[in-house]
């Protein structure tokens, strides 16, 4: 009994108490609150899981960018190196099509080939030449011909009409390239010592005399193509020994060369096209850019840095292939320096040949071959400054008959000349040649080298 009576007490108490705290609502609050708790967390944690989703997804998403910007530029780089091996491929399929004959002779038009002619373009093959002195590297105008026995006299005629042309003679060194066989040097040092000028003669040697001729030519015709490594100036001249110098040479001398291998005139067959075998395979020249080379302004500088290898393989072309060009060096200076030659006015090499009637009235027949002015050409026919005996020679054919016949002036120093070079002095008159304008002009220029003529055999026969 004492034992209900406690748990009675204890009951009633307990309400009691509970009446005046409000504990109850103090409890449910609590629980609340830790609910609230609980489900904040629950949102930070979902919230975080959120913000990691996002961040994997983003850098999957980075990766997988990286990944085929990678294997974009792998398979750009396999195109492009499929690119390069079709290209490698297409190549060698070319090369392989370069007939053998070709590949043979050449590789490439400028590639540096093991010849004997490459020598040839070298300082130092000319250097040791004792006809070879200090003065080449003076400050004169560096004139060259290249002639043998047969052109002595000629060669000396085209230097006296220099000589009698020049306001400074001071300024004139001329080279006379010979060949190894050269019987006429006695010749030369009775005119040198005679006018006092500069002169010297260099031999050859053997050069090029592997390389055909023809019938109508001589080696020496070769010996151009080794100017500049025989000067050591930055420009010369060459000169065929069949001309007139009617003008002072430093005219042609001062032209400004304006980054061209050569300067020349227009050859008198220009008006057709040339085609012509090149190092591979054939070179058109079209009109009007077909030049002479009997008068020619070099370049050396440039020709020094440029032409030695294609110079070489031309000429091993044409040692192997005897008939590869009609006008041998001509063909070769065309092929070689196709569009580095500067053409001149025709005055400077105006061409007198029968083949082309003279090359008067040319123009008016056969079209532009000389120049594109036609004034140019009048006038050089009325007064050339370099005229150029192509065929017939004033020394030889129907012109020996013009102002030169017994009783006229100078006859016996022109016979003198003809009999020191071994030739016939009979006459034959052919008034018929051309037309009498034709004739006038020609006559002129004919008589004034014949005047020269005969200033040089006094030289030579006293």
């Amino acid at each position: 009994m004492k034992n209900n009576f406690l748990l009675i007490f204890f009951l009633f108490t307990f309400k009691t108490i509970g009446d005046d705290c409000d504990c109850c609502n103090c409890l449910n609050f609590c629980e609340n609150e830790e609910n609230d708790t609980l489900d904040n967390k629950k949102n930070i944690l979902d919230e975080k899981k959120d913000n990691k989703n996002d961040i994997l997804n983003e850098e999957n998403d980075n990766k997988n960018d990286i990944l085929n910007e990678e294997n974009n530029n792998k398979n750009d780089t396999l195109d492009e190196k499929k690119d390069i091996l079709n290209k490698e491929k297409d190549i060698l399929n070319k090369e392989n099509d370069i007939p053998d004959k070709e590949n043979n002779i050449l590789n490439e038009e400028n590639n540096i080939l093991d010849n004997e002619y490459l020598s040839y373009f070298k300082f130092e093959e000319y250097k040791n030449n004792p006809e070879v002195s200090e003065e080449i590297e003076n400050d004169t105008i560096d004139i060259f011909l290249c002639i043998d026995d047969a052109f002595v006299y000629p060669c000396l005629v085209t230097i006296k009409s220099i000589i009698d042309n020049s306001e400074n003679k001071n300024l004139l060194s001329f080279f006379i390239l010979i060949p190894e066989k050269f019987n006429s040097s006695e010749y030369i040092e009775k005119f040198k010592e005679k006018e006092k000028c500069k002169i010297q003669i260099i031999s050859m040697g053997d050069k090029y005399e592997k390389l055909s001729t023809g019938r109508r030519w001589a080696t020496p015709t070769y010996y151009r193509f080794s100017i500049p490594w025989i000067t050591k100036k930055k420009k010369a001249i060459y000169l065929d020994s069949d001309l007139l110098i009617r003008k002072d040479i430093k005219n042609l001398f001062d032209i400004d060369l304006e980054g061209y291998c050569y300067a020349a005139v227009v050859d008198g067959s220009a008006n057709e096209k040339h085609i012509l075998p090149n190092l591979k395979g054939n070179i058109t020249i079209e009109k009007g850019n077909y030049y002479n080379s009997g008068v020619l302004l070099l370049n050396c500088d440039k020709i020094r840095k440029e032409m030695p290898a294609t110079f070489a393989n031309l000429l091993l072309k044409h040692q192997k292939e005897k008939d590869s060009y009609r006008f041998l060096d001509q063909d070769i200076l065309n092929i070689a320096c196709h569009n580095k030659i500067k053409k001149l006015p025709p005055k400077y090499n105006f061409v007198l040949n029968s083949y082309y009637g003279g090359m008067l009235g040319v123009y008016e027949e056969t079209g532009k071959i000389y120049t594109e002015n036609k004034k140019e050409f009048e006038f050089a026919q009325k007064d050339a400054t370099i005229v150029h005996f192509i065929r017939p020679k004033p020394w030889e054919g129907e012109y020996n008959s013009i102002k030169t016949k017994e009783g006229d002036e100078n006859f016996e120093d022109w016979l003198k000349f003809f009999n020191l070079w071994g030739l016939s002095t009979k006459l034959n008159i052919t008034e018929d040649l051309l037309d009498t304008q034709k004739t006038n002009i020609v006559e002129k220029y004919y008589k004034e080298w014949k005047e020269v003529a005969a200033k040089v055999a006094k030289s030579v026969y006293e």
